[in-house]
């Protein structure tokens, strides 16, 4: 699975936005680290596959946003999210 951030703002949802990071692999462990957030608010998703195309495909992007966690990222900030994947 891939874990994906990408911002609330949907003007935000192109390929030349700087708020636009790539989806990310969980390690074995599950752990993950998204880099290279600028502050702002951001949605959190997990998905099972995701083409890299669909990564600023508004489309796609709007299909994520009612199972996305929303958080804000702070300058400098380091932030730690548990993320649950399927179940309730």
């Amino acid at each position: 699975y891939f874990v994906i951030a990408f911002p609330t703002d949907r003007l935000s949802w192109t390929t030349t936005s700087r708020r636009m990071v790539p989806a990310v692999q969980p390690a074995t462990d599950g752990r993950f680290r998204v880099t290279g957030l600028l502050p702002g608010e951001y949605y959190l998703a997990v998905v099972t596959e995701i083409e890299p195309d669909e990564a600023t495909d508004p489309r796609f992007l709007e299909t994520l946003v009612s199972m996305a966690l929303r958080l804000t990222v702070g300058e400098g900030e380091t932030r730690r999210q548990n993320l649950r994947i399927g179940g309730r």
